[in-house]
């Protein structure tokens, strides 16, 4: 969801209840007002049901927009300078499909190493999801978790040790 408001919006709320009692992970854009929010993080990435995405630089420091980190609303991906349809792109609601694409391959890849229907079906869930990003994180910047998969799924990390990682995510 690269939208955020100010204030719950009962019909979104209604879906997001849905999809979250069907273990489907939800992510949303932290602030589509910049870091100078009175409440800091935009409604829908403020409630525990979805994971929250903060922006970061190439380089992984804290978008100047991106609001402040707080408890489960660490999740940093890119989001400056993404380059969309010819023209260069900056903000959360950037990051939030980035974000959803690399949980998608998260899951190709859990299938892949061959977790079990039962396993896939509890990684899918947003609880095991943020925690899978915790795994997965570069390092912590500024309270943020720092996520490229490169660092993660590359040639120096076997498979077993990759699904060993998406079961301890999912205890």
């Amino acid at each position: 969801m690269s939208f955020g408001f100010v204030e719950e919006q009962s019909v979104i709320l209604k879906a997001i209840g849905r999809a979250y009692a069907k273990g489907i992970t939800m992510f949303a854009a932290a602030s589509n007002d910049g870091a100078n929010r009175e409440d800091n993080i935009s409604w829908p990435a403020k409630i525990q049901e979805v994971i929250c995405v903060h922006s970061g630089s190439g380089g992984g420091t804290k978008s100047r927009f991106t609001p402040w980190s707080s408890d489960n609303h660490r999740v940093m991906v890119l989001g400056e300078c993404v380059k969309s349809l010819g023209t260069y792109m900056s903000g959360t609601s950037c990051a939030t499909p980035i974000a959803a694409g690399i949980a998608a391959c998260i899951l190709d890849y859990a299938r892949r190493v061959g977790l079990s229907e039962d396993e896939l079906l509890k990684l899918r869930r947003t609880e095991y999801m943020r925690k899978m990003f915790k795994i997965m994180k570069k390092e912590e910047r500024e309270d943020y978790w720092w996520i490229i998969p490169w660092s993660f799924f590359n040639d120096k990390r076997s498979d077993p040790w990759i699904a060993d990682q998406m079961r301890i995510a999912i205890r």
